[in-house]
């Protein structure tokens, strides 16, 4: 069987759109039996809610997705949301970004009981 991360195309990774770039993680994470949750309309749901929700017991991830726009940042209500979830035990949350794409592979790869031993488990603002 091959591996999960090669059936994702990542030929043009690292200049890509942000929706290119979700499209790329939901592969991933399908790929590698994660649940995938995008909210699909935006104006119904709380300002700065974050992009993306993963679930693959015991673990949680909400991620926010950017571009490698450098003038793009998470603005004040998606710092709240991410800083919010991270306050709560076992809950991951990340700012993640095309140039980031070998660690988010590493963080959706990791299984089991020990899936909290990664580094960088928590929301840092860039």
């Amino acid at each position: 069987m091959s591996d999960p991360i090669d059936r994702v195309d990542v030929s043009e990774v690292f200049t890509m759109t942000e929706a290119s770039f979700q499209d790329q993680v939901r592969q991933l994470a399908q790929n590698t039996d994660w649940l995938y949750y995008h909210v699909w309309n935006a104006k119904r749901t709380p300002e700065g809610y974050p992009d993306v929700h993963l679930v693959k017991p015991p673990r949680i991830i909400y991620a926010e997705l950017k571009t490698d726009d450098p003038k793009e940042k998470p603005s004040r209500a998606q710092r709240v949301w991410l800083d919010a979830f991270a306050a709560c035990p076992g809950v991951e949350t990340y700012p993640w970004r095309p140039k980031h794409w070998e660690d988010i592979v590493s963080i959706l790869a990791v299984q089991g009981p020990y899936a909290r031993a990664i580094e960088n488990t928590r929301w840092r603002p860039e």
